[in-house]
């Protein structure tokens, strides 16, 4: 896919699975929320019941080369990680901190917190 090429989908739901990506990377929106009527700026932000980030996870697998890497971008201070963790689980998935990044506030004070993980795939037996 050319760099001109544009795609609009609900995570993959537009994507031919028969495109592989050598890495994909979704700064998901990691606030819950618990309504579902919403416009597509808030739907950046806010994701009823993790329902988009449950889509990403279980299906990243299909659209990344064998050798490819997947990653998220989520927030520990506004998001829910024990839900996150949940999805993983049911998923099979696990997720590898890359990289951690703390804004502070204006007294200096750790305020809000990015990770980005790479996603790996958990074998079942």
């Amino acid at each position: 896919m050319s760099i001109e090429s544009k795609l609009v989908s609900d995570v993959f739901e537009n994507v031919n699975v028969k495109i592989k990506f050598d890495k994909i990377f979704w700064n998901a929106p990691f606030i819950k929320a618990d309504r579902n009527n919403m416009d597509l700026l808030e739907r950046s932000v806010f994701d009823p019941n993790y329902r988009s980030i449950e889509k990403y996870l279980s299906g990243f697998d299909r659209y990344v080369e064998e050798d490819g890497r997947a990653f998220l971008g989520f927030s520990s201070s506004s998001g829910d990680n024990g839900m996150l963790e949940r999805l993983c689980l049911r998923n099979h998935v696990s997720l590898k901190l890359v990289e951690e990044s703390r804004l502070k506030d204006g007294d200096g004070h750790d305020d809000f917190a990015l990770e980005l993980y790479e996603l790996l795939r958990v074998q079942v037996n």
